[in-house]
């Protein structure tokens, strides 16, 4: 037995420097460093698995537009991340576009999620937001995570800033009564239902849409709703910024002659057959809505079919408009660049007078339209 013991020995003093172990390989596996301010924190890569974590006690840096964390060069790796406790906040930018992580859990430490931190994490499913007192979640935070479809906002959230989830896929979002300022665009335009905590003092939801607790504001239309008309109600004195933007489904807004203003971007982007209703008068609208109308379109066509908007001289034929914007009086206004060939009457009535070109400028409720008529 002695010589079998002394034989194993052996072995191993002239073979244990090729032997390699678990542990080490596991030890060199990860890679790590130093962050935060004053290099108080502690970040590690588990490359076999993708596990990226920051821990420690103190502040992660906010990062500005050309900055880089000390991670950076092995982003692709990172598939998720923890921010363990001690961390006081997670930084601007720290994860922009890191496109493989999938998971994020964050401890409760944590009390503000810097703008843009996590953007563009395109294949971020799972997220854990810490349940910290007063917790801020800064714009753009999540912004364009196309694959975050469920999220629990924590108890004690304070703040969501403006387009902090918008362009994720959240269908449903429920907001605590802690909250006390929700910024524009902030949860995207999927969602199909908002539900607010009775408790809240600074927010309400009626019929799945999202106003302030007076309903004086529209904070958010539930976009992702699949109902064809929408009233807004006569409570509302303001609609805000991107609150219809991508309402795919409506083809009908009714908007009361309480409204007083709709802040640049209120309709972006809806569907072009939607009608938007507006039951005051256009000086009205003008004064609520004191933007260039790039929001709105207007076509204008001859009543007949004309190639190429020819007219042989002497014809005469009327304009007929299609916009997708109403007023209680629509007022509508007609010019022509060069009246001598092309002339066009207060009511849309046009007549080739002698050959050339002209162009017709047509106004209506501060939308403009303009045809190129050629006379032969």
């Amino acid at each position: 037995m002695k010589k079998i013991i002394s034989l194993t020995l052996a072995l191993l003093l002239i073979f244990g420097s090729l032997v390699v172990f678990p542990a080490s390989a596991a030890e060199e596996s990860i890679i790590s460093g130093k962050t935060g301010v004053c290099d108080k924190l502690n970040w590690s890569l588990k490359v076999e698995t993708g596990e990226f974590s920051v821990s420690g006690e103190g502040e992660m840096w906010d990062l500005q537009e050309d900055d880089e964390p000390e991670w950076h060069e092995y982003r692709d790796l990172i598939k998720t991340v923890i921010i363990e406790n001690g961390v006081e906040n997670i930084g601007d930018q720290c994860f922009w576009g890191y496109k493989n992580i999938e998971k994020v859990v964050i401890d409760d430490n944590v009390t503000r999620i810097g703008s843009g931190a996590f953007v563009l994490c395109e294949k971020l499913k799972s997220l854990k937001l810490p349940d910290s007192k007063d917790l801020k979640i800064a714009g753009s935070a999540f912004s364009l995570c196309k694959n975050l479809k469920s999220i629990s906002l924590p108890e004690n959230v304070k703040s969501i800033g403006d387009g902090a989830f918008s362009c994720c896929s959240l269908k449903t979002v429920s907001i605590p009564k802690s909250v006390e300022y929700i910024g524009r665009d902030a949860f995207g335009s999927d969602i199909e239902k908002f539900v607010v905590d009775k408790s809240n003092k600074y927010y309400c939801s009626v019929d799945g849409n999202l106003y302030n607790k007076s309903k004086t504001t529209l904070v958010q239309y539930a976009q992702g709703k699949t109902q064809k008309k929408f009233r807004v109600p006569k409570t509302v004195t303001k609609i805000n910024h991107a609150a219809f933007e991508f309402a795919e489904n409506l083809r009908k807004i009714v908007i009361p002659a309480t409204v007083k203003k709709a802040e640049y971007g209120a309709f972006l982007d809806i569907n072009k057959n939607t009608k938007v209703k507006f039951l005051g008068t256009a000086v009205q609208f003008k004064k609520l809505h004191a933007y260039d109308c790039d929001e709105f379109s207007l076509i204008c066509e001859f009543m007949k079919k004309h190639k190429d908007n020819t007219l042989r001289v002497n014809e005469t034929d009327g304009l007929k408009l299609s916009s997708n914007l109403y007023t209680k009086d629509n007022p509508t206004s007609f010019k022509s660049s060069n009246p001598k060939i092309v002339r066009v009457s207060k009511n849309g009535r046009v007549r080739a007078l002698k050959k050339g070109t002209a162009k017709i400028t047509v106004i209506r409720n501060g939308v403009k339209a303009v045809i190129k008529v050629t006379v032969k």
